[in-house]
């Protein structure tokens, strides 16, 4: 499933794609909370961040 095909079936990828600007990849997320249900809303806490090409006078 591409981005555009899980906008329209799971709930709340409209915000997250608002929330960055893009679809993220996630490769070096992690998930912090996980809550599944058989009924009703689960839900996923993730801490992702975006990597850039910058670097500090260090190096990092």
């Amino acid at each position: 499933m591409n981005e555009r095909e899980l906008t329209g079936e799971v709930p709340g990828t409209s915000e997250l794609i608002a929330w960055f600007g893009y679809w993220p990849s996630f490769h070096d997320a992690e998930v912090l909370d996980l809550e599944l249900h058989r009924t009703g809303q689960s839900t996923i806490r993730i801490h992702a961040f975006e990597t850039t090409g910058q670097v500090n006078t260090q190096g990092f």
